[in-house]
């Protein structure tokens, strides 16, 4: 009898421990461990991994932070909703980040970095934000654009020093700007933008910009630089051979100078030789030089364009999102940077081709390349090697890259 109750116990205790691992079975099922190819390295719940598509169901996750693309010259950045930062491209400088000087062709993680929230693009170097408000940087550093206090070459990330709080980064050849939360701008490597024949003045740690505040937003890119403020109102200051800075002169400027007739801005951008900005009624105004295009030393509203809730700026062409998801561009076309399936210029907005769903638009300000992050998370970009959008390819070229959502 001893014996048979002993028995009963050990089949009672084998059948709970059954039970217990069937039911973690169960919750397994419903957790898919996405691998490293895929970018991201965390758990998504209620994912299903696809080998031919790989990282696209990331976008049943709620992120960490929002996706986005920066791309100036030859390498491009991406930062996915876990907070990981992902480069591609020419790697000369290691602006890559990955310890090397050997480019890449497909998304490779830049390690170390965790908790991001922005990313910017310099022509040969990369910036981040963290969440905590540091600031890191990695690449070329001749004028000391990596504000580590060197003109020391970096291939995998150095914080900047001397600043904290940093709410939004910017970047471009050979400078680096940011805005602090208390609204005062900040700019590192040539910070004297608009010389021509003087030397440039540079500095190796971030140096204030004199002269403003309550500022929202920033763009940089070449000589010049511009800002809006809380007001709604811009200021722009550098170089100003193409008008580029929005004002009825051609003369350059040292210090930031508001342009004049424009009120309720949302949204900035700058590049080479032109600017655009988004009012909150939905229209777009350009001014400045895109080459065949037009000249205008002040802000001159683009026609038949209305409901627009993004702009970006390109050396030589512009794009728009517009409410439906859908995207518009217009400018010079020789690389297919329009994304109309040809490689016509047009002086007025065209719809770039088989793409629905947008979120966000990025233009390359120093090559011919256009990029869109659509709402599942996907990546697409057109220019330089297509007349069309194309899906980006998710790292070491398995499947698609895939950002995934907010």
């Amino acid at each position: 009898m001893k014996k048979q109750s002993k028995l009963l116990v050990i089949a009672s205790l084998l059948l709970v421990l059954l039970l217990a691992a069937c039911a973690g079975n169960g919750n397994a099922e419903n957790v898919e461990y996405i691998p490293d190819d895929v970018g991201t390295g965390s758990k998504v719940a209620d994912a299903v991994h696809s080998p031919d598509n790989v990282g696209e169901e990331a976008e049943a996750a709620s992120g960490f932070t929002t996706p986005m693309i920066a791309v100036d010259g030859a390498h491009t950045v991406g930062l996915q909703n876990d907070g990981s930062v992902w480069t591609w491209g020419l790697n000369r400088e290691g602006q890559l980040g990955d310890g090397t000087v050997i480019g890449n062709n497909t998304p490779g993680q830049v390690q170390g970095l965790t908790n991001v929230i922005a990313v910017a693009a310099g022509t040969d170097h990369t910036v981040a934000l963290q969440s905590d408000g540091s600031v890191w940087a990695w690449g070329a550093n001749d004028r000391g654009q990596l504000g580590d206090g060197t003109t020391v070459m970096r291939t995998t990330p150095v914080q900047v020093l001397d600043i904290t709080d940093v709410i939004a980064i910017a970047a471009t050849r050979n400078r680096t700007m940011a805005l602090r939360s208390d609204g005062s701008v900040w700019i590192w490597g040539i910070i004297g933008p608009g010389q021509l024949n003087d030397p440039p003045i540079e500095s190796t740690t971030p140096v204030q910009v004199e002269g403003l505040t309550n500022v929202t937003e920033i763009s940089i890119s070449g000589w010049q630089a511009m800002i809006l403020k809380d007001d709604g109102s811009v200021w722009t200051w550098g170089r100003n051979d193409r008008g580029q800075l929005g004002c009825d002169t051609r003369g350059h400027r040292r210090t930031p100078a508001q342009v004049q007739g424009l009120t309720d801005v949302t949204a900035i951008a700058t590049t080479e030789n032109s600017a655009m900005v988004l009012r909150n009624d939905g229209t777009v105004w350009t001014w400045g030089v895109a080459w065949g295009v037009g000249y205008y030393h002040t802000p001159t509203q683009v026609q038949d364009l209305g409901n627009v809730t993004a702009i970006a700026a390109g050396y030589v062409h512009f794009l728009v999102l517009q409410s439906d998801g859908s995207v518009w561009a217009w400018g010079l076309n020789e690389w297919g940077q329009l994304g109309d399936g040809t490689t016509t210029h047009s002086t007025t907005p065209v719809q770039v081709q088989d793409l629905a769903n947008v979120t966000t638009i990025v233009a390359a300000t120093h090559v011919s390349v256009s990029y869109a992050i659509q709402s599942n998370g996907s990546v697409w970009n057109w220019g330089s090697i297509s007349s069309i959008p194309i899906q980006v390819s998710g790292p070491e070229g398995m499947g698609y890259l895939n950002l995934g959502t907010r």
